[in-house]
């Protein structure tokens, strides 16, 4: 697994109560999912809480990672304004790169006051679930190796896995995603380098 923590201190320990704060954003942000009905599960980081019988986000975790399907006709229906006040009109800010990566993350202080949820937008190239945006094409290898899987993973009515205290869709093969966006460490469980293991 890769860290994107750069070189600031992570605390790779946290406490129940900060995975629980995490474990609810992530639900709430589930919940306006489904309820503009747009297809999604968990991906890259936070696969491993479910790979590894975790059933949470990865001790050292500071977001969670939902993937959402593009090609979802609920998702081809809505605007890019509407899709993101689904979010912003429930109390949420968001930090959106759809142009640049097909990222959304969204945060909300009264619910986890120290996470957050990056939403990842997939679509289907001929067999393969890879992201748009304009830094997708200044390093496509980088792109294909890291962020790109069988659409295979994710077609069709999609599996559930517990995630905290809720029921959260996962790719029907897990092992599968990992290895792919993982191919070189998707064994290792790879902490980051700047733990700082004591509880906040």
């Amino acid at each position: 697994m890769v860290s994107r923590a750069g070189n600031r201190p992570v605390n790779c320990e946290k406490s129940a109560k900060e995975i629980q704060q995490l474990v609810d954003l992530a639900h709430e942000v589930h919940k306006v999912l489904d309820e503009i009905g747009i297809k999604h599960w968990l991906m890259f980081g936070s696969l491993w809480g479910i790979q590894r019988k975790l059933y949470n986000p990865l001790p050292w975790d500071d977001d969670v990672d939902i993937g959402v399907s593009g090609d979802d006709v609920h998702y081809q229906s809505l605007s890019r304004e509407k899709f993101l006040s689904a979010f912003t009109t429930k109390g949420f800010t968001l930090k959106e790169r759809l142009d640049r990566n097909g990222i959304v993350g969204i945060f909300n202080q009264k619910i986890c006051p120290s996470g957050w949820v990056d939403i990842f937008i997939f679509y289907d190239y001929w067999g393969n679930m890879k992201r748009t945006g304009w830094e997708t094409w200044l390093a496509p290898i980088n792109y294909n190796l890291y962020s790109s899987f069988s659409s295979r993973a994710v077609e069709g009515t999609l599996p559930k896995a517990r995630f905290g205290d809720f029921d959260m869709y996962v790719p029907k093969d897990i092992l599968l995603v990992l290895k792919s966006v993982y191919p070189f460490n998707w064994w290792v469980e790879d902490r980051p380098r700047n733990c700082v293991n004591k509880k906040i």
